[in-house]
């Protein structure tokens, strides 16, 4: 494990110092470039560390669900208008041929998704594909109005902007094409307290709105209007790629050669294990076992010092000594 008392304290480290403290830890080369493509294999959480020098707008999202059928239905016109467009026009919505076109829709949608047209039963099913009735269409949508960033680190989640971003980066180290893509749901952050935000960016002064106050609806009321910020693009210039602590502590814990690594909690119990042992040892004369070592400790009651567990360190601390014998 990285031992360090400074670690304990700091909210995040970049990308350079945490490859480094790995690659002494685990005695194997790691680079910024290689947390970069953890991070997107879902391997590795990376923060965000904004500049401070500016503020910066976020609004909450949370994660909502609607029919599928009712979203197919949404997606539905835009399907039309590209298929109508300088034909013949949109068929009205309700008319027969409006009916068959969308019924031709969904057949589509069951068979490139492997659902059934046919309604659901108790269970959800219809026949061996579940029903298209019964499935549910997930989003994310805004929680809360828009508000500034009273933090300046945030994880990276890798659903929006930022994987294409972090993807960007990796080739651009590699003297390669950046990426091309977006994504037009922007950049998502993670708070500390596990909540997700968009960053958001304000329209050109030239197309925000301006109120008066008569004009507007009584919400939203000042510049953080709510009408006047779309979701970013990428993250802005000035940003700095790492990883908290914490997180830093726990994939190296994952890469550990022994899956039983001793981490605190445990040492802690070995040395309480270790007091009643010596106890033991010194005050009668037997030949002592490590099963009967482990029942005469259960036996004192001591807080989390049953047989089992003091068998666990025992095991941990035999296969410690012989590492190094």
């Amino acid at each position: 494990m990285i031992k360090s008392k400074l670690l304990k304290i700091k909210k995040w480290i970049d990308a350079n110092e945490a490859a480094e403290r790995l690659s002494l830890s685990l005695e194997d080369k790691v680079s910024a470039l290689d947390l970069l493509e953890l991070a997107l294999d879902k391997e590795i959480i990376l923060s965000v560390k904004f500049p401070r020098t500016k503020h910066f707008v976020i609004r909450e999202v949370k994660v909502a669900s609607m029919p599928y059928v009712k979203r197919l239905e949404e997606t539905f016109d835009f399907y039309l208008m590209g298929k109508f467009k300088k034909v013949t026009g949109c068929p009205e919505r309700g008319s027969s041929e409006y009916n068959s076109l969308f019924e031709a829709y969904l057949v589509d949608e069951c068979l490139k998704n492997n659902f059934s047209l046919t309604p659901s039963n108790e269970c959800g099913l219809a026949g061996e594909f579940p029903s298209i009735y019964n499935v549910e269409y997930e989003y994310f949508d805004y929680a809360k109005d828009l508000e500034y960033m009273d933090d300046v680190i945030f994880e990276l989640p890798m659903i929006g902007a930022e994987f294409i971003d972090i993807t960007s980066l990796i080739e651009t180290n590699k003297k390669r094409k950046p990426s091309e893509l977006m994504n037009i749901d922007g950049v998502f952050l993670r708070s500390s307290d596990g909540k997700l935000y968009n960053l958001m960016n304000r329209f050109d002064e030239s197309h925000a709105s301006i109120f008066d106050g008569k004009k507007d609806d009584g919400k939203n009321v000042g510049y953080l209007d709510n009408r006047n910020y779309y979701p970013a693009e990428g993250l802005p210039a000035g940003c700095e790629i790492g990883i908290s602590p914490a997180n830093l502590f726990d994939f190296e814990r994952r890469l550990s050669d022994d899956g039983d690594e001793i981490d605190e909690d445990i040492s802690n119990k070995a040395l309480v294990v270790l007091g009643a042992v010596l106890q033991e040892v010194t005050e009668r004369p037997v030949k002592w076992s490590q099963g009967k070592l482990a029942l005469s400790i259960d036996s004192k009651n001591i807080s989390g010092m049953k047989e089992r567990t003091v068998n666990g360190i025992f095991s941990l601390a035999n296969k410690a000594l012989k590492s190094i014998c």
